[in-house]
C-alpha cells in the first residue's frame, strides 16, 4: 500500500539559510523519501519582511545541497484565498478573536522579567474590556463562554512584579488607566514578600 502524507519544508525567505536550516531540510526529505512518501516545498513569504530574491536563492541552495521535491514549490503570496477561506470557517465557528498589539507592542509590553524576548503578552488574549482604538470588545473567553468550555484562569504576581507594574497587563485596561474587571473564572494570586535591598554580611548582633 503507498503510503499516505507527504514530507515538507518551509522556508521563510527573510534571510539566508543557515546550517540548521539545511539540517532540517535535509532531515525531512531523509523521512520522505525513506517511507516512500512525496517531498513538498512552500515558500513561506506572507511576511512583510521575506524578498522573493532570497527566496529563489533558498530554493536554488536546497536543491544544490541534492534536494529535490515532487511539485513546484507553492509561494503563499500565490494562494490567498485558501488563507480567506480558513480563516472566514474558524470565524463562522466563532474561534476567532482579534489582537490589536504590533511587533513594537508587544516588545514593549511589561512582562515578568524572565519571559522570552518578544514573546506575546497576552494583551488582548482575555478582552474583558473595549479597545480604545477600535471600540471592539472581543477575546478568548468570549468565545469560549458560547462553546461552554470556560477554563479556569489563574495568575500569580510576586511583590515585585505588582508594584513596578511588570505584570501590569494582567489586572489592568489596555490603556492603563483602570483595574480591569476579570470574568468569574478568574482568580490574581498576589504572592506576598518582604522589600529588601543591599546590606552588610554578616548582619549586626542584635542588642
Amino acid at each position: 500500500m503507498t503510503p499516505t502524507g507527504a514530507g515538507r519544508f518551509a522556508p521563510s525567505p527573510s534571510a539566508d539559510l543557515h546550517i540548521g536550516n539545511l539540517r532540517t531540510a535535509v532531515l525531512a526529505w531523509l523521512f520522505a523519501r525513506s517511507t516512500g512518501r512525496r517531498f513538498l516545498m512552500r515558500v513561506d513569504d506572507l511576511d512583510d519582511r521575506t524578498h522573493t530574491d532570497i527566496g529563489l536563492r533558498q530554493l536554488d541552495d536546497l536543491a544544490a545541497i541534492g534536494l529535490t521535491w515532487d511539485e513546484p514549490a507553492q509561494w503563499q503570496t500565490e494562494h490567498p484565498q485558501r488563507y480567506d477561506e480558513a480563516v472566514a470557517g474558524l470565524a463562522e465557528r466563532g474561534l476567532l478573536y482579534e489582537c490589536y498589539c504590533s511587533r513594537k507592542d508587544i516588545q514593549q509590553a511589561p512582562r515578568a522579567p524572565h519571559a522570552p524576548l518578544g514573546a506575546y503578552p497576552g494583551t488582548c488574549r482575555d478582552l474583558t474590556d473595549t479597545d480604545p482604538v477600535t471600540g471592539v470588545t472581543d477575546g478568548l473567553l468570549r468565545v469560549a463562554a458560547g462553546t461552554n468550555t470556560v477554563p479556569k484562569i489563574f495568575y500569580t504576581n510576586t511583590s515585585n512584579e505588582y508594584w513596578r507594574i511588570s505584570a501590569s497587563l494582567l489586572h489592568t485596561t489596555m490603556d492603563g488607566a483602570t483595574e480591569a474587571p476579570l470574568a468569574p473564572t478568574t482568580r490574581i494570586y498576589y504572592l506576598a514578600g518582604t522589600q529588601h535591598g543591599a546590606g552588610a554580611w554578616p548582619p549586626p548582633r542584635a542588642g
